[in-house]
C-alpha cells in the first residue's frame, strides 16, 4: 500500500519489541501514522554507554550481555539501525522521525544515547512522550501504560497529538546530561520520573533482592515477578539474575537448577535451605 501524498512519512522509534507490537500494525493500517517502526532493543539502563578505546559501542555492549549471560551472545545492532535512520532522513528531507518516550529508565537512555544522531534533523524529529498520562484500554476504562505495547491502536492514533519536535534549547539540555551519564560510567541508571536519569552502583538493588528471598524454594520468574511488583524494580530480568549470581557466590542465595537457564528452570530461597546447589556450582562461568 503507498502512502499519502499528503503527509510526510514518519519513522517511529521505539524500545523493545515487545512494546513495538500495536505501533507496527498501525504504523502499517493507520494514514495518521503510516510509516515505519525502528525497534532498539538493548536495555540500555544499564552497563556502559561509551564506545570503548577500541572495540566501539556495538562490541562494548556484546562484552556487557556475555559477562552477565555467561556465555557469548549475539550483538544487539541498535547502532546500526540508528546510524540506517539517520542517514534516511538525509536522504529524504520531507520525512520525519518520532521517538515513542516512557518514563521507563530503559526508553529514556535510549532516547539519550540516540540523540547526538538525531540531533541533526531538528525540525523533522519529535518526541512523543506518553509518560503519566491517561488513556482507555479496550474496555473503556482510564489506566496508565507503562510502556508502548499497552497501547491500543486507536489509542495511538489519539496519542500522534502529543508528538513535539524537540527544540535547540532541549536538545542542548539533554545532550549534557547524556555526556553526564556517559562520564559517570555508572553499571546502573534510574528513572527519576522526568526526562532524566541517577546513576547508581551495580549493587544498588542487592539489599531488596535479599530482604525478599522466600522461605521456601520458589520458581525464579514467579519470584522475580513478585520482587518487581512489591518493590517497582525496573530493571532487565538479565541484570538481575546477574545479581543474584553474585549474592550465590557468597552464600547468601539458596539455588535449585541452573542460573543460565530460563527463570522457569531455577528455584530461588533463603540460604539456609537445605537441598540446593552449592553456589560454586551455578556460577562457574564468573
Amino acid at each position: 500500500m503507498g502512502f499519502s501524498i499528503f503527509a510526510a512519512m514518519i519513522h517511529h522509534i521505539v524500545v523493545s519489541r515487545e512494546a513495538a507490537k500495536n505501533l507496527e500494525q498501525a504504523a502499517e493500517e493507520q494514514e495518521a501514522l503510516r510509516g515505519k517502526v525502528w525497534v532498539l532493543e538493548d536495555s540500555l539502563s544499564v552497563g556502559p554507554l561509551d564506545r570503548g578505546e577500541a572495540e566501539g559501542f556495538t562490541i562494548r555492549r556484546q562484552q556487557y550481555w556475555s559477562l552477565l549471560k555467561g556465555q557469548e551472545v549475539d550483538p544487539i545492532p541498535d547502532m546500526e539501525r540508528i546510524g540506517e535512520l539517520s542517514a534516511r532522513l538525509y536522504r529524504h528531507e520531507e520525512e520525519e522521525a518520532w521517538f515513542w518516550l516512557s518514563s521507563s529508565a530503559d526508553d529514556l537512555a535510549a532516547y539519550l544515547w540516540s540523540l547526538p544522531y538525531m540531533v541533526k534533523h531538528l525540525g523533522r524529529y519529535r518526541i512523543l512522550s506518553f509518560a503519566r498520562l491517561p488513556f482507555l484500554n479496550e474496555a473503556g476504562t482510564v489506566f496508565y501504560p507503562q510502556h508502548l505495547g499497552e497501547i491500543s491502536i486507536p489509542e495511538l492514533v489519539k496519542a500522534r497529538k502529543l508528538a513535539i519536535p524537540l527544540t535547540e534549547q532541549e536538545a542542548a539540555f539533554d545532550l549534557e546530561h547524556a555526556q553526564q551519564l556517559r562520564d559517570e560510567g555508572a553499571a546502573l541508571r534510574l528513572s527519576t520520573g522526568s526526562k532524566k536519569l541517577v546513576s547508581v552502583g551495580e549493587d544498588y538493588f542487592d539489599p531488596l533482592i535479599l530482604d525478599a528471598l522466600p522461605p521456601r524454594f520458589m520458581r525464579g520468574s514467579r519470584w522475580l515477578s513478585l520482587l518487581r511488583s512489591q518493590h517497582q524494580i525496573a530493571a532487565p530480568s538479565r541484570f538481575l539474575v546477574w545479581r543474584i549470581k553474585q549474592a550465590a557466590q557468597e552464600g547468601k542465595v539458596a539455588i535449585r537448577g541452573d542460573l543460565n537457564r530460563d527463570l522457569k528452570d531455577w528455584e530461588i530461597a533463603k540460604p539456609e535451605q537445605q537441598g540446593a546447589t552449592h553456589p560454586a556450582d551455578q556460577v562457574k562461568d564468573q
